[in-house]
């Protein structure tokens, strides 16, 4: 979510691999989000900005493919400072799914 007072809105993307795990990581500058709504984001239909125009699934959405991979997400973020997301992902695919 982009901070209407930040004239330049940026993301940064970063992924980093120890051969067992892949990092990735995702940063913006925007509105960042309130303490008390980290435990909830990743929950279906959740959205906590007025300037929120989506029906709340995008982080429900991301988590379960990432926990499909049998990976974890995590949040830090502090309001209108930004937020960071890490994907923290095996590189060995679950057994359950096709090679290409």
């Amino acid at each position: 979510f982009q901070n209407p007072a930040q004239p330049s809105s940026s993301v940064h993307v970063g992924v980093i691999s120890t051969g067992e795990l892949m990092y990735i990581r995702i940063a913006d500058n925007g509105i960042g989000i309130p303490d008390t709504y980290h435990t909830k984001i990743f929950e279906a239909f959740q959205r906590f900005s007025i300037h929120s125009t989506g029906n709340g699934m995008g982080l429900y959405i991301s988590q379960k493919a990432i926990n499909n991979l049998n990976g974890t997400i995590q949040v830090k973020s502090k309001e209108n400072a930004g937020s960071t997301f890490t994907i923290i992902i095996p590189t060995t695919a679950p057994e359950r799914l096709p090679q290409i």
